[in-house]
């Protein structure tokens, strides 16, 4: 497929946000499912058909897996917008024959923490639906794991107890975290449709009980967590979640909730920048041209990925608390 990119957007600008993946399972790993997802081939019919493609590579570097989004639109024709003799024109041109348009998106995370950067700009794949897109896929990974396993047994030895001994075996998921500024709390929550819990870490707390005065001198940090009824209205929590970073200066917290979709989102509070980078589409955008998407891993953009990722070691290679 050769990709068709038509750069009409003027001044767009291309961001680097923060996420985190964790996979709470006993004998599932991250480092397992980027093995495996690496190991596939790149499908040249679903890069035809209008689909999100996930690339991953877990071997061109030795402290990241590194990977791309490439979204392939189902569309034939493009429109620009042509100033001339006075007026604008609306000119539509067809792509040629065996071109997609496509939108691309590079990440990185750190084998050791789970805790990467994600390239996005404006109408790309949102960080959102990178986060879901990576989750069906480990679903997808595990359950391969399963039958693979339930195939090894011969036909008349599928017990009921056995086929749940497998399931049990593989039991687990991977979750993830957008990595947020306080200031952007309020927003973030109010897209949700239920608030399940706050946590927050205080680095210099007070003991006000007096059974707990005398630990005081010797307290690190104090952690406090609160979790809110079913049906509690979203927007009000909010409101209050964001006003209560604001007055006590959190900046170590997470927060979990479901979206519409019934869906776990969460948001991991940290005292970081809002985005790791910022740069122009067009000035960027330019340099991969005739990229082969077998070797994405190459493109100037990962190496771009890891070294803000190293310019901020003390989020990205440092171990979160759950």
């Amino acid at each position: 497929m050769r990709a068709h990119q038509e750069f009409l957007r003027d001044g767009m600008q291309v961001r680097l946000l923060g996420f985190r993946f964790d996979v709470e399972s006993k004998n599932l790993s991250l480092d397992s499912f980027a093995a495996a997802v690496s190991a596939q081939p790149t499908d040249q019919k679903a890069a035809q058909d209008s689909q999100r493609l996930l690339f991953l590579d877990n071997k061109c570097h030795p402290e990241y897996h590194v990977g791309m989004i490439v979204t392939v639109k189902d569309q034939k024709t493009f429109c620009r917008l042509v100033s001339g003799n006075g007026c604008l024109l609306v000119k539509v041109d067809e792509l040629e024959l065996d071109t997609k348009l496509m939108e691309f998106n590079f990440f990185v995370f750190n084998k050791a923490t789970g805790t990467g950067l994600y390239q996005y700009y404006h109408q790309s794949c949102s960080l959102t639906s990178f986060g879901y897109l990576v989750a069906r896929r480990f679903r997808e990974y595990k359950e391969s794991l399963i039958q693979a396993e339930i195939d090894k047994m011969p036909q008349d030895d599928r017990s009921d107890s056995k086929l749940t001994k497998t399931r049990k075996h593989f039991k687990g998921q991977l979750k993830w975290e957008m990595l947020v500024r306080a200031e952007k709390l309020q927003e973030l929550i109010a897209e949700w449709e239920r608030v399940k819990s706050f946590e927050w870490t205080i680095a210099t707390p007070t003991v006000e009980q007096e059974d707990f005065k005398p630990l005081a001198p010797y307290i690190r940090n104090q952690k406090s967590k609160l979790a809110f009824e079913v049906g509690a209205p979203v927007s009000p929590l909010a409101n209050a979640i964001s006003a209560l970073v604001t007055r006590l200066g959190i900046v170590k917290g997470r927060i979990e909730g479901q979206d519409a979709e019934g869906l776990d989102r969460v948001l991991r509070i940290l005292n970081n920048p809002e985005n790791y980078g910022e740069y122009d589409y067009d000035d960027r955008a330019g340099k991969l041209h005739d990229l082969d998407l077998t070797q994405f891993q190459n493109a100037w953009v990962v190496a771009e990925l890891i070294k803000a990722c190293k310019d901020q070691a003390h989020i990205f290679e440092t171990p979160m608390q759950p």
